[in-house]
């Protein structure tokens, strides 16, 4: 088990007992008064080992806080940048692949001889 409960009577008649689980157990023990949870007893180590922990946590969090803005920083402007160029693109002629702009090229100058040999008719 991670931790002991017990009655908080037990830490005025058995403080010896109680201290020697936090102690030498190093395992935090659970005081209830009439059968609730009142309080937690740790050891000075584990309550710094904690707070060391917590510490550790509170500065991972703020670390991937500032990473988050970078992030969203950045999607804001490529994001925009990536608007505008989509819009730009909207206004412009579709763009063709090699092949089929030299088919298109090849027609025109086929159609433009027709037409030239038709009209010399």
């Amino acid at each position: 088990m991670l931790y002991d409960i017990l009655p908080v009577s037990d830490l005025r008649n058995k403080f010896p007992e109680v201290s020697n689980i936090c102690l030498t157990k190093n395992k935090p023990v659970i005081l209830t008064k009439n059968g609730k949870g009142s309080m937690v007893l740790l050891s000075i180590s584990e309550f710094d080992n904690h707070q060391k922990e917590l510490e550790q946590l509170r500065r991972e969090v703020s670390r991937l806080v500032n990473v988050e803005k970078k992030l969203i920083a950045l999607e804001e402007i490529y994001g925009s940048l990536l608007e505008s160029e989509i819009s730009e693109n909207e206004n412009e002629a579709p763009v063709i692949k090699h092949e089929d702009f030299i088919k298109q090229m090849k027609e025109r100058l086929l159609n433009a001889e027709h037409n030239n040999l038709q009209s010399s008719l």
